[in-house]
């Protein structure tokens, strides 16, 4: 996983230069760059979020922490509806989910609180996969081995909106 992830964040390194200024498009951007770079399953269930996200944001010319809490929801489900996963399945909807919904909890406050509450859940929903057996997703190859073990695209994501919410301190 953090091979293929690695690939993926350095090719949208190299590439955000090239990424439309328009918001809705350059997520569509990052989620090609992903698709392609990332490989596996994780580059397409990120290419879901993202292009999910930027159907949301196309859709209204207001950009809103509200209309983020939206977007990133969408995003959510449409990796759930694509994977099949849930919330307990230990993969990265046992961060993502809480993620989102403490995201939209906290929306009307600030985006800054917004992400730093989805950063809190996501990394509280990451450590919650540590004694799950994985039902989905690389985990579930390992069967009871990767019981002890935090799975790893909950990580990612806890990391992400981690990375989110530092950078949105700053702003």
């Amino acid at each position: 996983m953090g091979i293929s992830m690695e690939r993926g964040a350095r090719a949208v390194l190299q590439r955000l230069g090239e990424f439309p200024a328009n918001t809705p498009e350059a997520i569509r951007s990052l989620a090609l760059c992903l698709q392609q770079y990332t490989g596996g399953t994780s580059g397409v269930l990120y290419a879901i979020f993202f292009l999910k996200m930027s159907a949301v944001l196309s859709e209204s010319a207001d950009s809103s922490v509200e209309i983020w809490a939206n977007a990133i929801e969408n995003g959510t489900n449409g990796i759930a509806s694509l994977g099949g996963a849930s919330k307990g399945d230990c993969t990265m909807l046992d961060a993502l989910i809480p993620a989102a919904e403490a995201f939209k909890e906290h929306c009307s406050e600030s985006l800054s609180k917004a992400l730093s509450a989805a950063a809190a859940a996501a990394r509280e929903g990451s450590d919650s996969t540590i004694g799950l057996t994985p039902k989905r997703g690389r985990g579930q190859y390992l069967g009871d081995r990767a019981t002890n073990e935090r799975d790893g695209g909950a990580e990612a994501i806890a990391l992400i909106f981690q990375a989110l919410a530092e950078q949105a301190e700053f702003q």
